[in-house]
């Protein structure tokens, strides 16, 4: 964890968010004594992947059709550039301003959240032809 700039506690929160969801991550993390730094790290993390077992049954469940390869690259770029700008911001009012660690932890998690948002909109065709197994 250290290669990452998170001390060993960081591997909780990191496999509740994984494997369970991000609430459950949420949890762990505050009941650490995080940095301001870590809690960013985790933030940026959680978002870009979590609760992986639940998705994964999800998007085999529903056959999610992708944008093609060629648009992989620009989508990261635009999503790593979001997260990087976002958490650049948060860690610059938090130096002009006191923010609790609560405060921060649910900033950096819905701004991880909101980017991962609005980049799997991109990713999902919907097609009406597809079946989903959901009637509704």
């Amino acid at each position: 964890m250290k290669q990452l700039g998170l001390s060993g506690e960081a591997i909780l929160a990191l496999l509740s968010g994984y494997l369970i969801n991000n609430y459950a991550a949420l949890g762990v993390v505050s009941s650490f004594d995080f940095s301001v730094r870590e809690i960013t790290i985790l933030g940026v993390m959680l978002g870009v992947s979590h609760s992986l077992i639940i998705e994964a049954a999800i998007i085999k469940r529903i056959k999610v059709n992708t944008l093609p390869s060629q648009t992989a690259l620009p989508l990261l770029v635009g999503q790593i550039f979001g997260l990087t700008y976002g958490a650049g911001v948060i860690i610059q009012v938090t130096d002009e301003e006191d923010i609790s660690q609560n405060k921060l932890l649910v900033m950096a998690v819905f701004l991880a959240i909101g980017i991962t948002y609005l980049g799997s909109k991109f990713l999902i065709n919907e097609d009406e032809n597809t079946k989903t197994g959901m009637e509704s």
